[in-house]
């Protein structure tokens, strides 16, 4: 995995995970309270070849029928091999039968391990899209003088959960405490 490097991991496990758990507090379903069950491998000719987290998920907003489920996350394989992503699965499956979990899910982004998962009966779905920019420098844009941003309050609540039941068919009201939450709208300039 220290090979592997994107924009949200950069080859460090434990300073990734420290990220996720901090993430959860925007309460989104692919960042919220997990616990690392397992980091699990597959060494071919002494090297690793294969490795994959499972985690335990617990997910508030019930949206697989339980509230704790079993999930597969951060596969990486140096090589796309079916049978090495199969033995990843099937070591998973054996760890959250032991734990209890009969629901498990699969989170992968990565497009070349969705023909792979594919192959083996299952359907991957992509996590949320992270926009994110580096706040120690100016930010290139220029402000929409028609649109006027402010932050949001719990006298907001009912539009948002317009704004977000009619983009994910859900809602999860925002903890005004930890969160700034932006709202905007058109202003409208009477015509002279």
């Amino acid at each position: 995995m220290e090979k592997y490097v994107d924009e949200i991991y950069l080859g460090d496990l434990k300073r990734y995970e420290n990220w996720k758990r901090e993430m959860g507090i925007l309460k989104t379903f692919w960042c919220g309270l997990e616990e690392r069950l397992k980091l699990i491998g597959v060494v071919e000719d002494n090297k690793i070849i294969g490795v994959a987290r499972i985690l335990k998920i617990y997910d508030k907003w019930r949206r697989y029928s339980v509230n704790v489920r079993g999930d597969i996350q951060d596969i990486y394989l140096s090589k796309i091999r079916l049978n090495v992503l199969k033995y990843l699965l099937e070591k998973s499956i054996e760890i959250f039968r032991s734990c209890g979990l009969d629901i498990y899910t699969i989170s992968e982004w990565k497009k070349p391990y969705w023909r792979l998962l594919r192959r083996l009966g299952y359907s991957p779905y992509a996590r949320s899209i992270i926009v994110g920019w580096n706040t120690s420098t100016n930010i290139s844009l220029k402000g929409n003088r028609n649109v006027e941003i402010r932050y949001a309050s719990k006298n907001d609540l009912r539009d948002l959960r317009s704004i977000q039941r009619n983009s994910w068919r859900y809602f999860i009201p925002p903890d005004f405490d930890r969160e700034d939450v932006l709202m905007t709208r058109p202003i409208i300039f009477p015509f002279i």
